[in-house]
């Protein structure tokens, strides 16, 4: 019975229906597609999240600090500290660097700090989600960079502050679990340690 009135409807009105047919079949497929997005977002940041094995908290200090008084802080509060590493940021100034020969990132926005790779946690990585291992001489730009400067893998870096001039070879990308969004303030180039 269902079926014969619906047959019957089709036939007087072949253009409504099948208007309506073609929308409610778009409203499926692009709610589909929204769900199969949606999935895969949260599996890639899952997946990100479990490379990188970020901190639970994170404190940025400026300034002279005690590492030996940090080392007995987390010794006295082992119940509730896991793990604790130190990362150094040296913090340059986006005008000090260069890039595509004469530009800078002077006006910049963002806190730039470059950083070695942190042995325990909190690992910086490559597109692949795989832990940086930088060679000296050469640099790792975040992506936020990447996009907003259109620097290319192969291109140089030149930090230049006065007497001071040192250039880096972008050998990579960065992916930053903490600091990678462009709604964080701070962003963290990788080095190797002998630079």
């Amino acid at each position: 019975m269902f079926f014969k009135m619906v047959k019957n409807d089709f036939l007087r009105n072949k253009v409504v229906a099948s208007a309506v047919f073609i929308f409610i079949t778009m409203a499926v497929i692009l709610t589909a597609s929204a769900i199969n997005n949606i999935a895969n977002l949260l599996q890639s940041m899952s997946q990100l999240q479990e490379r990188a094995v970020p901190a639970d908290i994170t404190q940025m200090h400026s300034g002279e600090f005690s590492q030996a008084d940090i080392d007995q802080f987390t010794e006295q509060q082992r119940e509730h500290i896991a793990m604790q590493e130190t990362m150094v940021l040296l913090t340059v100034d986006g005008s000090h660097i260069h890039y595509g020969g004469s530009q800078t990132m002077a006006g910049t926005i963002q806190d730039i700090s470059f950083v070695v790779q942190n042995r325990q946690f909190d690992f910086i990585l490559d597109l692949n989600n795989e832990k940086l291992d930088i060679a000296a001489g050469e640099i790792a730009v975040p992506i936020y960079f990447m996009q907003q400067y259109d620097l290319k893998i192969g291109e140089t870096i030149t930090v230049r502050n006065g007497e001071y001039e040192q250039e880096f070879v972008i050998s990579d990308y960065a992916r930053d679990y903490q600091m990678n969004s462009s709604f964080t303030s701070s962003k963290r180039f990788v080095l190797n340690q002998a630079d």
